[in-house]
This record gives C-alpha cells, structure tokens and sequence, in this order.
C-alpha cells in the first residue's frame, strides 16, 4: 500500500479487495480520501460501523460492478487480487477502472501463477497496455524505497493513463519504455529513476532522451525540476512525446538535429543527462559547458570497452571514460561518482556504485557517470538561485548573493549539504583551489577554510596540523569584516577550532574557542547560526564537569538556554524567508536548534548528582530525539534478530520441502522406469518368438539340405573309388619311371660336381691372397603381428541374416549401364532406370552422384566395388540409397560405419539380395535390433579413464560426465592421469568424490598399479601411454577418439598404428572422424564404432522469437532488419574466422544489409588481432561484431539467421547441436558430424579446405591454416551460401526446443560408452549401440531396437 501512496500521492482513492478496513486505516492515516469496496466473505459488514456511511461497501468477486464510480470521482484505484483469481476477473476490473475514466490504477498480482488461465502479473500488463495504461512513471521509485519482503509472491503494477486513451489508441514506439516490459526498458527506468536523486530543488534539466519522451517524463516525475526539456531523436518522436508525456511549461520536447545546443541560452540549465551518449554523437562538449550553469551536473550514460581477454587491450576507469568522452571539454566537468546497472537486475533493485578509478568493462553492465560543472572562475554576474526565493527585506542574510559572495555559485557546489559535491576528494580540492586564488577576507575564503577545517577534524590529523588550521582560523578573524556572510563564517569556524583543540587534548584551549564562539551573536546573519554558539556552550560545559566545577557548567547551561530563548524570539526573516515559499531548511534547523537546548536543559537538571552519581549524569546529557533514536535502535536490534532467526527457519523449512519433491520425483522415476522395463521385456518376449520362429524354418531348410548332402556323399564315395585305384595303376608306372631317370641323372650329377669342385678350390686361394674374409651379417627379425585381447565384437551378418528370410520376389527392376561389367549376364535386369514402373534400382556407386531425383516408394541399392571411395559418396549414401551391397570386405567395414543397411556379396548375389531387400522393405517384418544382455556383474568391474594431462576444457568436460555416469551403470570409475593435473580440476574431482590416481612413467610401476587397482578396462581419451601395459597384462584397451587428428605428423601416426594392433575398440564422436582414422591414420575399421556426443538440453534457455532481439540489436548496432550471421567458436585459427571475414566482405558487397558477430572467447590474442585488421582492411567496422565471450550465447543464436561454422577440423560440434536445439539454421564445412547432424534443408554443407583426407599430414595442416586467406574455392562458396540464406524469409517463431538425436543428453552419450564397455567385457556384440547411432537418418524405418533404451540408473 505504501508503494501504492508513493505513486499517486493525496487524492481520492479506491481501494478493492479483502481486508478493507486495514486498507482505510492505513489510506486515511495517510492523509487520502479513500473508499473501499470488500471482497471479504462478508463484505466488510464487521467493519461497517467504523466509518461514515458509503465509505465502505461489499462487491462480488463472481459479478464485478463499480456502480461507487458513478457518484464518486477516483483519482486511483487499488485492486488486490486474491492467489486464486483468473486472469479474465482480472481483465474485468481493468476495464471497469478504465471506462470510469479513472486515470491511476494499481494492481496487486502474484509474480507468476503454475495453473494456466490464474493472473499474474505478466496477465495484468498485458491488459493494461491493451487499455492505454502505461507503467507508473513512479512505480520504480516506489520499490526503490519501499521494497517488499523478499520471500514475498506478490507485485504491485501500477499504471497511469495515457493522455489520449479516451479518444484513440496510438500504437506504443519501440523506444517507449513505459509500454514495454522488458529487461532492457526496466533498466532505462530504473536509472532514469535514480539519476533524479541528483537534481536539485528549483533545477532546470536537459534530457537527450532516447526513450520517446519516456525518459524525460520519469525524470521529471522523481525529482524536484522546474523544468524538464527532452530532445528526442527526431521529429516523429518529438510528436509522438509531446502528445503522450508533454505537461505544459513543466516537460516539453525538441527534435534532435545535431545544432539543437547552439539554439539554447548560456546557463540555462542545471542538469543535463543522456543515458546512451552514442545516441546523440556527436556532441558539441564545449557547447554543453557553456549551457550548463556552474555547479551544474552532467549526468552520462558511457559504453565501457569489450572484455577481450587479451592483456594488452587497456581497461579504462569511469574517469578515463568520461575525458575521452568529452574531449577537450573535459576539464569543465569535475568527477562526483559512477555507477554500475546490471541489464538483468530486477527493477528493485538499486545501481551500484564504483570507484571512479575501478576499471571497467562492458559485460559489468552499463556505465553511469555523474560530474559537475566546474564553479571557480565562474562569472558571478551570471548568477541565479534557482532553490530558493530570497525574502523582500534588507535585513535578509541568510543567502548569498552576488553582493555577499565573490562567486555565489560556491554556495550550492561547495557550501549546502545535500546539494554540494559528492566526491569528497574532489570537494577538498575544490576548496582548496578556493583558498588559493579567493581574497582572505571574503565569505568564498571562510566558507573554503570551514571546509578544510571539519576535513582536518574528520581525519584526527596530527597536533601540528590542527595548531596551523586554527592558526589560519585566527588570521581569517583578524580581518575583523563587518558582514553578515563573514559573521557566518566567523562563528562556524570558532566552534570547530574548539572541537579541533578538543581532538588533540587541549581542552583548555578547546573551552577557550568555544567561549569565544558563543561570545559572537550570529542573530545579524541568521538565529539557525545559534546551533554553533549554543553546541559552544553544551561543549565548554562538558569540560566544566569534567574538572568539576559544576558552577561554571551551570552558568554555561543556563546561558545556552537563555541563547535559544533569545535568538528564537525575534525577527524570522532569516528562518523562514518569503512564507509564500518558505525556506526548506529553516524549521529543521530551528528544531535542530531546540534540540541543542534540551541537551543543556536535561544536564542542567541532574547537574546537582554529578558528584555522587556521574554515570546517570553522562547518560542523561542527550536531547529528547537522541534518547528517541536510542530507543529505536533498540528495537531494530531486536527486530533484525528475531528476522534472521525467522529466515533460518524458512529456509530450513524450504530445504526439507524441496527434499520431500525430490523423493516423489526419485518414486516417480522408479515406477516410470518399472513401465518401461516392463514394455522392454515385452518387446524382448515378442522378438524371441519371432527369433523362435525363424529359427524352426531355418531348422527345416537345414535337414533338406542335409538329406541332399547325404547323397552326393554317397556319389562323391563312389566317385573316389574308382580314382584311388587309378591312381595306383599310374603308381606303379610312375614307380618304374622314377628308378630309370634316377639312374641317369646320378651319373650326370656327379660329372659336374666333380668339376665345380675343381674350379672352386682354385678362386677360394686366389680370393684368400687379396681380401680378408668377411664378418656374417645376421638378418633383422619380422616384426610380429599381434592381436586384441577382447576386440569390439559387431555382427557383420546381421542385415543378410535378415533378407535370407524373404523371397526375391519384386516387381520389374532395372540396373544401371555401368553394372554391366560387373554382374553377371544372367542378373543384368532392365537399363532404362528411368521407367515409371520400375520401383526397384540398382545403380552403381559411380552413378551415385548423376542419380536423378525419384518417386516416392522408389528403393535405391547402390553397389560398391573394390577400390570404390565411400567416404567420398556419404552425403549421398545419407540422402538417397537404402541398401548399400559390398563386393568387398574393406569397403563393406567403411561403409557400415555410414549406413544401417550393409551386406557384403558376390557379383552372383547382387540381384537376389536387392530383390529380397525388396521384399523385405514392403514387409511388416522389420530388421530387429536385440538390446545388449543384462549386465550385473557380482563385483562391479573397474574401468579407468585415462588422458596425459587433466586440465580444464571440453575434454575434460567429457571425462566428469563420463566418470558420473559409469558410477550409476554398474562400474567402479576411476581416472588416471600419467601427467599434470590443474588445480582447478584436482579440486572438482575431490569435491565430486571422484576416484583418481597418478600413473608412474616406469612400465613396472604402472603395471603393478593397474593390477593392485584391479582395473578390468582401459578407456583411453588422446592418449596412448597404456596401450602396451594393457596388452601384456591382457587388460582391454579402448580409446575415445574426439577429432579429425590431423594435426599429426608422420611419426605421430605410426604410435598410433602400432598401438592400433593391441586396441579393442575405437568410440568415434561422428562418422567423419571414424573416416579420417580409417584412411588417414589407417586404424581398424573392423573395432570403430560411432557415438556421437551429447548436448544437455536440460540447461538451455526458452525460446526467443527468432531474429527479433531488439535490445540486443540496439546493443549491437544493428538495425531491425538486417540479416545476421553468428560464428560461435572461440578465437582460434582451426575455426577458420578469417576465412569467414573474407567471405563475408564478398556477401556484404552484394548485401549490405547483412551483419556479422563472431561470439567467443579471445584464445589467441594475436589471431583476434589479426582478424580485427582483417575487417578494418574491409571496411566492415560497423557491419561485424567480435563482443568476445558471452554468457547469452542463447540470445545470439536466437537472433541469427544462419550460425556459421567454417572450421578446419571438428569432430561432434556441440555448438552446431545446440544451434539445431533452438531451431537455427546452419552453414558448416564438411568436418567433423555436420554431414550427420544438418539433415534438414534449413541449414547447409559447404566443402571442407580439402576432399582427399588420405594423404594429409600436420605440416601440410598447419599450412592450410596459415595460408587461409588464400581458399578461394571455399571462400567463393560460403560467400554464395550466406547471400542465399541472406534472401530467406525471417525465421519464425517455433513452439519449443527441438528434441531430436543431434540433441541426445549426455546421460545418453555416455550410457552408450556403458553399454560398449560392458559388452566388450562379456564378450557379446554392441550392435544395439552402434544401430541407436543411424536413428536420425531416414533409413532407420527399417529396423527397431526392441529395448526403450532407458537411460542407465
């Protein structure tokens, strides 16, 4: 209620809702004109006789009236609403506040209802807008200074009525932050709201208001201005704020033409504020100076730098910000103090302040800097007091004028407390430059050396700098000036000379001073100077008791009485000025005054006990309100106590509440996962009987053929009969010939043996006489070939076991032209491929690429030969075939890691395979998929994840997940680092509880660790230290591989082949990096499997409408419409930023609309800063953003049209998951799993730097990246592929996040590691893993896993 008062302020109000007559007393207390109708159960009638007659009334919640509007006029109504209220009671009230033309209205709404159609305060806005209300101009003022509790579920939105709402609607400006809710406009009002705090009273204010004069008006709401101009943008602004916040000779508008200033007076106005300066740039700061009277304030909104995280990049502070700013014009201004406003504070809470030195950076939020404007040497001809009227009389003194000061506008930038500077090292200077150049015996010189004095006291100096302030005290008071201001001076600073002395111990000096301070009349000046002669006597008192002479304290006291008695009974001039306008300060000071005399009045009293009592004398030397406040202090403690006992217990009370969620979620899940094992084991059940079923008719089919088999048996028994007794009859004969050839070959042999023998001795002595005898060489010895111990196990069969139980039965088929020299005569079928019956084809993989667009219903089979390239055919084999048929073994492994449907078969089976697949297909019989078997070890087997190094990034990542979730699969996790380990991550892994060890270097040591840890498996991440132990300790060894290594030179690749020969398993994150390990690397193909990454859609961000940021556009400096292009990636040369640059300047050329942010961490500072020169060189300073690294990431793929992924190598991109979560389009190169997750027409795959990945090698990598700049092929092709995406209609807005594979959690990933391992330990196949990985593309309808596939608990 009391936000509700701050708003509207004395009036008539009425209040609707329950509890009634709390809401009258409390609008009566304070000072309103309320009414009320009830909507307690009875209607308020317990209340009734409290109140006159129709003050309060009972309403219905079911039938709402405000027949009370007809009688009354309202200024405001107040409307509760109770928790359980429908949005549409609601919308009713509004309209019935509305139509009675009531212009204020606040309603008090819970934050946010769970129930749909229940109203919350999100409903109440909306309606209210939809009725010309706009937000209270003081609703952010009154949270500000009235916050509700912050355990509190309910808000009060305040509205006030649009000036034309009774004759048309006009559609709310963008810019009008009083008709929008958004975060960014709740900031602009939260600070316009707070930068009233410095207007004065009586100022004049200059706002450069880019807020459609909704700025303006907040700012004249929430201060005391007289005058409030605001120079809007432009001319449509300027008509649309002066029909909607225009207040005649209080606000008024101008359009902004960039010569505005030159058309106003020198010193016309107080203050000046512009919340975003680089909306009016550029300024004429020397122009603002001259405009701004001294002592004036300039109130600027300043965009701090970027945070790059590259060290050489300068942070700047407030006050650099503000010089540079300004210009030359900087030394006009004097720095007061700067603040900080989060852009995702709630609108309650205030702005933090800064030091002016605290460097600062965009991200902290944006920057409020207030300064004033410079008053010494400033021309006191000029001067005007705009905070007080002066009293007609010539006894009036108490203000300066030009007559009493040499420069007057001292008195409110030095002198006034409340209005003088804020920065107390920039008031010391002040008045330290006034005691410099103002003549000694001016009010300007007393009022600076007053200054100075109290900051000596509030120092506690030394003794030698309190004896020469009070030395340069005397001198002033030597001048002996007959004036009022030097009386002033005079007496204030005689009595802080006494409270100096009194620091330092002088008391006798000190009582000295104070005597000399009340023995000055200050009447001549003011009576409110009498605070400081009357303190004087109070404080020279104090001294009497002290040394005990109770009778000069009682002269003193009774002397100080007397004072008060005296000053306040003469003329008021100087209290109270002009009564038409009474001087603000007056009647507190006076009751300052009173309370001075109480203090000597309360000691005099007790004065007598002082002998025997001076504790109780001490205690009652206070003024009645300091034992008031005493008291109130008292009672906060004990307030303040009982509250943080009180929100203990809530909390503790909120944590036993949340426990109790969690378990009925935990039960929830437990019976969830019992329905779903249930349906598995029936799934399970029905493949066994089909499994049943085919294996009775495969049973059949087996006797048939054994029956067959017995026969040509018995033929082929007959038939070796009678050619072993052939073959003895040429036995015998050959016998014969044998013995006669032997006999002459004998006699041949040893003639010439007999001669060689001869020959040799004769070159054995010739070779002895001229050489020495040579030293045998022994051969080198052949490497051996070894073998896994428990390599991957996939049933290659699995597709062809399938087909074998169809018929080749098909309709009429045709094969294609190129196979004719590969099938046989017999199974070549009909080459016209293009025949409107012919629903069956059979193509070659050369054909592939040429293969023409086909019906619906159509089946492709593609036949791939030796030496055939399917990695180079994958986009095709994704979007076109079905089956994919392999004459040989190596081309059948690379392509059962694309496809789910691959059979390897001779030329003679191709035919028959198709047509049965065929069959297969038109079938209901689809090709079932087992789960893996149960795995529940007795003893849960160990399993160490293994890397070099454990630092912190992305791989690491990947190993805490991992590490979680092998604990809940039935593992003992453990990790092995052979190397470092960041503090950070050592630090994780305690705190997580994680199993960790560190591995010797030594081979000994390291084995001895693995078997006294028991480790049952080995899952390497980039990394083959283990491999070897592994082999001879017969430990299965599986590596995780994470990218296209194709950073690795010649020698790096022959490790990895020798450690491929004792490997188990490779786990590859896409089918792109199994590719680059088969034909680069030249691992197993036979032991990959790929298991695509996960991306944790639990954490993501709702929806925003796409490409319709505003605010972040704003922040940008991008206009509404325009086209962008977001490169999520952080600052590296691999992610090919520079390549995007280049292409982007050839798009931007075409379409100068587009725009550009590449959002990412700074990773290399010298890659950022070449990239920077790389847009300078094209001129696209205004056209691409590189904000660096953002917490929002989500709002920028929200607003792209297209994120853009140019990297050289990738291997599953989560940024490119994540982008397809929120239903962003994407352009990437062919690396990594693009090819895999952008299945869609949405997004595009351009070519990769290179199409041959076989000969690859690191040097010829890391050219590739080097020479960036010169891809012109790729750079050609992304530049055409962003101006196409530059053509689409703006995206539209989509229902949800897009759950699909490419977004499978990471609880899903890394089950399927489990599921790997524990089918790598049992010896049993993983074809339900590698299977759940085709489930994206469209071939998947032929086959089923028959599990749920649950995730792993």
């Amino acid at each position: 209620m009391r936000q509700c008062v701050t708003c509207f302020g004395h009036g008539k109000i009425l209040y609707i809702g329950a509890h009634a007559a709390d809401a009258l007393d409390f609008l009566l207390a304070a000072g309103t004109d309320p009414y009320a109708l009830s909507l307690d159960a009875d209607g308020g009638a317990q209340a009734d006789h409290r109140f006159v007659s129709n003050r309060l009334e009972a309403a219905s919640v079911t039938a709402p009236s405000l027949g009370i509007a007809q009688r009354e006029s309202f200024d405001a109504a107040i409307v509760v609403l109770p928790p359980d209220s429908k949005a549409a009671e609601a919308a009713v009230w509004l309209k019935l506040i509305a139509d009675a033309g009531i212009t204020n209205v606040a309603l008090m709404s819970p934050v946010a209802q769970d129930e749909a159609g229940l109203a919350s305060s999100g409903h109440v806005k909306a309606r209210a807008f939809e009725l010309g209300f706009r937000i209270h101009a003081r609703l952010t003022f009154a949270r500000l200074t009235c916050p509700l509790p912050s355990l509190g579920s309910y808000e009060v939105c305040a509205f006030e009525r649009a000036a034309n709402a009774s004759t048309e609607q006009r559609p709310a400006m963008a810019e009008d932050v009083l008709r929008h809710t958004d975060a960014a406009s709740q900031t602009k009002v939260a600070e316009l709201t707070q930068v009233g705090s410095f207007v004065r009273v009586g100022d004049a204010v200059l706002v450069l208001d880019d807020t459609a004069g909704s700025g303006a008006y907040v700012v004249a709401q929430n201060s005391t201005a007289s005058h409030v101009l605001g120079i809007v943008p432009d001319a449509l602004q300027c008509g649309y704020a002066s029909s909607e916040y225009g207040v005649a000779g209080r606000v008024d508008f101008k359009p902004w033409s960039g010569q505005e200033l030159n058309g106003l007076t020198n010193h016309s106005f107080d203050v000046v504020i512009c919340r975003d300066v680089r909306r009016f740039a550029p300024l004429d700061w020397p122009r603002l100076a001259d405009i701004v009277r001294p002592g004036g304030r300039l109130i600027l909104g300043l965009t701090a730098p970027q945070s790059t995280g590259d060290a050489s990049v300068k942070t700047q502070s407030s006050v650099e910000l503000l010089c540079s700013s300004t210009g030359s014009a900087h030394t006009s201004w004097l720095p007061e103090c700067a603040f900080i406003s989060r852009p995702d504070a709630p609108s309650h809470v205030a702005w933090r302040k800064i030091e002016l030195d605290q460097p600062t950076v965009a991200s902290d939020g944006h920057l409020i800097v207030v300064s004033m404007r410079d008053p010494v040497s400033a021309d006191p001809s000029a001067f005007v007091d705009t905070m007080y009227k002066h009293a007609d009389s010539p006894a009036f003194n108490v203000l300066p004028d030009g007559r009493s000061m040499v420069n007057p506008w001292l008195f409110r930038s030095m002198v006034t407390i409340g209005t003088r500077m804020n920065n107390d090292a920039e008031l010391g200077s002040l008045q330290a430059r006034v005691l410099q150049q103002a003549p000694h015996d001016t009010a300007d010189y007393g009022a600076a050396l007053c200054g100075h004095a109290y900051r000596v006291l509030a120092a506690r100096a030394s003794s030698e700098t309190v004896r020469t302030c009070v030395a340069e005290i005397q001198a002033y008071l030597d001048t002996n000036k007959n004036d009022a201001q030097y009386l002033r001076w005079s007496i204030s600073q005689t009595y802080v000379a006494a409270k100096l002395l009194q620091a330092i111990g002088d008391l006798e000096g000190a009582e000295a001073w104070a005597l000399k301070c009340a023995a000055m009349d200050p009447v001549p000046f003011s009576p409110l100077l009498a605070t400081k002669t009357v303190a004087a006597l109070d404080l020279a008192a104090s001294f009497a008791v002290a040394r005990r002479d109770y009778e000069t304290a009682r002269q003193y006291l009774e002397r100080a009485v007397r004072e008060v008695q005296r000053v306040l009974s003469g003329d008021w001039v100087n209290i109270l000025g002009d009564v038409t306008k009474p001087l603000s300060f007056g009647l507190p000071e006076v009751s300052q005054l009173a309370e001075l005399g109480a203090r000597c009045a309360y000691l005099l009293n007790y004065l007598a006990d002082a002998g025997y009592r001076p504790g109780l004398v001490w205690r009652e030397h206070r003024g009645f309100y300091e034992r008031g406040f005493e008291a109130k202090d008292a009672q906060i403690g004990a307030l303040l106590d009982r509250n943080t006992f009180l929100y203990g217990e809530t909390q503790r009370l909120e944590a036993f509440v949340q426990e109790l969620r969690g378990e009925a979620d935990r039960l929830e899940g437990v019976i969830q996962q019992g329905k779903n094992e249930e349906a598995r084991l029936e799934g399970v059940i029905q493949a066994v009987k089909i499994e049943a079923g085919r294996l009775e008719g495969v049973i059949r089919e087996k006797d048939s053929e054994v029956a067959a088999l017995k026969q040509t048996v018995a033929a082929e028994e007959a038939e070796k009969t009678r050619l072993v007794a052939a073959l003895e009859e040429q036995q015998s004969v050959g016998d014969a010939l044998r013995a006669s050839a032997a006999r002459t070959l004998g006699a041949r042999m040893r003639r010439v043996l007999r001669t060689l023998a001869r020959r040799t001795r004769v070159a054995v002595k010739a070779v002895a006489v001229q050489a020495p005898q040579p030293t045998p060489v022994a051969s080198a010895p052949t490497p051996v070939k070894r073998f896994p111990n428990a390599p991957l196990l996939l049933d290659e069969q699995r597709v062809a076991q399938w087909l074998g139980q169809f018929d080749a039965d098909a309709p009429r088929w045709a094969s294609s032209q190129t196979l004719a020299s590969v099938l046989p005569a017999s199974e070549r079928g009909a080459s016209d491929l293009n025949a409107d019956d012919a629903q069956l084809k059979i193509i070659a993989a050369a054909d592939l690429p040429s293969l023409a667009p086909q019906a619906p219903g159509v089946v492709i089979v593609v036949v791939f030969k030796a030496g055939d390239n399917p990695y180079a055919l994958r986009s095709d084999v994704y979007d076109h075939v079905d089956l994919c048929i392999a004459l040989d073994h190596q081309v059948f492994l690379g392509l059962a890691l694309l496809h789910p449907m691959v059979i390897e078969a001779t030329p003679a089976n191709v035919v028959g395979s198709a047509r049965r697949f065929w069959k297969a297909t038109n079938s209901t019989q689809s090709l079932m998929v087992p789960d893996a078997l149960a795995f529940d070890p007795s003893v849960a087997p160990v399993v160490m994840l293994q890397v070099d190094s454990f630092m912190v990034g992305g791989l690491e990542r990947v190993v805490f997940d991992l590490l979680d979730r092998l604990g809940k699969a039935g593992f003992q996790p453990m990790l092995g680092v052979t190397g470092e380990i960041a503090s950070e991550a050592e630090a994780e892994l305690k705190q997580r509880q994680f199993n960790y060890v560190r591995l010797p270097s030594d081979p000994a040591e390291l084995r001895a660790v693995l078997v006294e840890r028991k480790v049952a498996l080995v899952n390497a991440h980039y990394s083959l230290s283990l491999g070897e132990v592994c082999a001879s300790l017969k430990i299965p060894f599986v590596q995780t591989v994470h990218n296209m290594y194709m950073w690795l030179d010649a020698a790096g690749k022959e490790q990895w082949r020798r450690v491929d020969e004792v490997t188990d398993a490779y786990i590859c994150v896409s089918a792109n990096v199994a590719m680059f390990a088969d034909v680069n690397l030249r691992l197993s193909a036979d032991r990959m499997i790929v298991v695509p990454n996960g991306c944790d859609s639990g954490s993501a961000k709702p929806l925003l409408e796409p490409e319709r940021d505003v605010a972040l556009r704003e922040e940008l400096g991008f206009p509404a419409d325009s086209p962008v292009f977001v490169n999520v990636a952080s600052i590296n040369p691999v992610k090919g930023q520079g390549l995007l640059i280049d292409a982007f300047a050839i798009a931007h050329a075409k379409r100068p609309d587009i725009r550009l942010v590449i959002l990412g961490k700074h990773s290399d500072a010298r890659y950022a800063a070449q990239l920077q020169e790389r847009i300078a060189h094209h001129g696209l300073q205004d056209a691409v953003s590189m904000p660096g690294y953002r917490s929002d990431v989500y709002r920028f793929v929200d607003l792209a049209r297209a994120v853009v992924m140019p990297s050289f190598t990738e291997g599953w991109s989560l940024a490119i998951s994540e982008a397809l979560q929120r239903n962003a389009p994407v352009i990437a190169t062919d690396v990594g799993g693009a090819r895999e997750q952008l299945i869609g027409e949405a997004s595009t795959v351009i070519r990769a730097y290179r199409d041959d990945w076989s000969t690859l090698d690191g040097p010829q990598f890391y050219q590739a990246i080097a020479n960036e700049w010169d891809l012109q092929a790729v750079r050609d092709e992304l530049a055409r592929t962003i101006v196409e995406h530059a053509g689409r209609p703006m995206r539209q807005p989509r229902e949800g996040l897009q759950q699909s594979f490419q977004s499978m959690t990471p609880a899903e990933a890394y089950t399927r590691h489990a599921e790997i391992f524990a089918a790598i330990l049992t010896r049993t196949n993983a074809d339900c893993v590698r299977y759940a990985s085709f489930l994206p593309q469209r071939q998947s309808r032929y086959f089923k896993l028959t599990d749920a596939r649950p995730e792993v608990v």
